[in-house]
């Protein structure tokens, strides 16, 4: 089930079906689509527990072990199942926990709505619109901090949304992609300061760990994709990566985002938090389409790889 630890055609069909779907369809009904699932049991479970005290994070520390082994267990016990049972039945299974574990039409077509929200529906709009992308408090930005805020997410999320889990199915197959699905989701749900500080402290240095890899592996593949797109600059990508990668607080999302601040020679900054980049143009609509670009370039220069890899495997 994995496509360096279990290789047969059957890996193959299963990747390029999962993609197709996202590129064609799109995602899976909330109501059958397994992330909503798992932010469901997220939410049901961390509702009664502390929010203060050492029992807080023990509590937090717990579910951020035992959720994604669970799924990483029950999804492999359920393939390994079906395998055995029907091979055409295990195929279209795999293919729909696959395809709810990345999001690449989703994040292209959302951050192209924010810009032409912003042109024919006001500002006001694109904040709510930019809701889906951020955690931020959208409410107070202008429109040139609308537009950057939408191109960081297309950055960090080239990353969380497809490389990462694309990766992980590499790795680990599906059920590691929906394990990494899992500490994603816990992160993004309780892993911040504030009310979660504590229960999803451990959520957090999770995502962190299993997301180092996947980060520094996109942003190579956003500065890889600045060789081949019109209007983004392979050096200053490469140099910014380099420079300007720990200017975060995160240990991740500075690589990603700082490469394609660098490729769109764009500077992309929270104030009071970071600065990427070094500013030759105040940024556009046409940087926000630019960043998309680079996430479908990334994407289908890793799918590529793996394909290579599966390829290279079975003949």
């Amino acid at each position: 089930m994995s496509v360096l630890l279990d290789i047969d055609s059957s890996v193959l069909v299963i990747l390029v079906a999962s993609l197709a779907i996202d590129l064609i369809i799109g995602e899976w009904p909330a109501k059958i689509h397994p992330t909503v699932w798992i932010g469901n049991i997220i939410s049901t479970i961390s509702k009664p527990l502390p929010r203060t005290g050492s029992k807080s994070f023990i509590y937090g520390l717990i579910l951020a072990i035992c959720l994604p082994m669970t799924i990483l267990i029950s999804t492999w016990l359920l393939l390994a199942y079906l395998k055995n049972v029907n091979q055409w039945i295990y195929i279209l299974v795999s293919i729909y926990f696959l395809k709810s574990s990345f999001s690449l039409r989703l994040l292209g077509s959302t951050s192209l709505k924010i810009s032409k929200t912003i042109k024919s529906s006001g500002l006001d709009k694109s904040r709510t619109d930019l809701k889906a992308l951020v955690s931020r408090d959208p409410s107070q930005l202008n429109e040139q901090q609308v537009l950057a805020a939408t191109i960081e997410s297309v950055s960090e999320n080239t990353s969380d949304s497809v490389i990462a889990p694309l990766l992980m199915f590499a790795i680990f197959g599906i059920p590691g992609a929906l394990a990494y699905r899992s500490i994603n989701t816990l992160d993004s749900m309780i892993g911040y300061r504030g009310e979660f500080e504590l229960l999803g402290k451990a959520s957090a240095k999770l995502d962190d760990i299993v997301n180092w890899i996947p980060s520094r592996l996109s942003g190579a593949l956003i500065v890889l994709s600045s060789i081949f797109l019109p209007s983004q600059k392979f050096s200053s990508s490469l140099s910014i990566m380099l420079k300007h990668h720990r200017n975060t607080e995160s240990p991740n999302a500075g690589w990603p985002m700082a490469a394609m601040a660098g490729a769109l020679e764009i500077e992309l900054s929270k104030q009071g938090h970071y600065n990427l980049g070094q500013s030759k143009h105040p940024i556009s609509h046409n940087d926000i389409q630019n960043s998309v670009r680079s996430l479908y370039s990334s994407s289908l220069i890793f799918t590529l790889i793996i394909v290579a890899i599966i390829v290279s495997r079975i003949y």
